[in-house]
């Protein structure tokens, strides 16, 4: 519904700010990657509310400093500490993920949602590079087409999310009576 609205919200109010900045894609991506993050943690075996309060803010920080990488590499200043950051912000829950999943034994099909999720995680500091990469111009001109890699990589991120739980949770497992 986080992506609904946004998506809904972008159609009906044109931003002020001009390509190829999109601050409204990484507050979308804070708040429901950060949801997700959470449901991921707890298929991990994490259920201290404090450590899932944290490691989602995590996520929610490395989301928004796609904001200030944007703002400062539109204006021709390429500064990569926003970025590396956001990046290192971005692996503590995934450091906390891999410990606790090799820890414990999860269903089969806990790894397939961890293991593609993490696999579409990593696609769009990846997308974003390549988007950012040479003159501001380029990054003009490849806005469009990063926009839809951006949502497809979202929409795709979340499909595998909610089809991976939803196929797993309905399989048979060794825990039913």
């Amino acid at each position: 519904f986080i992506s609904a609205a946004f998506h809904l919200l972008n159609a009906l109010v044109p931003s002020s700010i001009p390509p190829p900045q999109n601050p409204r894609r990484w507050v979308e991506y804070a708040l429901s990657s950060s949801v997700m993050m959470a449901g991921i943690l707890m298929l991990s075996g994490i259920w201290d509310v404090t450590l899932l309060s944290i490691l989602s803010l995590c996520n929610a920080v490395m989301c928004l400093m796609g904001i200030v990488a944007e703002r400062s590499w539109a204006i021709g200043q390429k500064d990569y500490l926003a970025f590396s950051l956001g990046g290192f912000l971005g692996l503590l829950p995934w450091s906390v993920i891999l410990g606790n999943l090799f820890h414990g034994s999860p269903p089969a099909f806990v790894y397939v949602v961890i293991f593609g999720y993490m696999l579409l995680f990593c696609l769009f500091p990846a997308v974003f590079l390549w988007q950012w990469s040479g003159s501001l111009q380029d990054s003009k001109d490849k806005a469009p087409r990063a926009e839809k890699i951006y949502i497809f990589l979202s929409l795709s991120a979340k499909a595998l999310l909610l089809w991976g739980v939803i196929g797993g949770i309905n399989q048979p497992n060794r825990y039913a009576d």
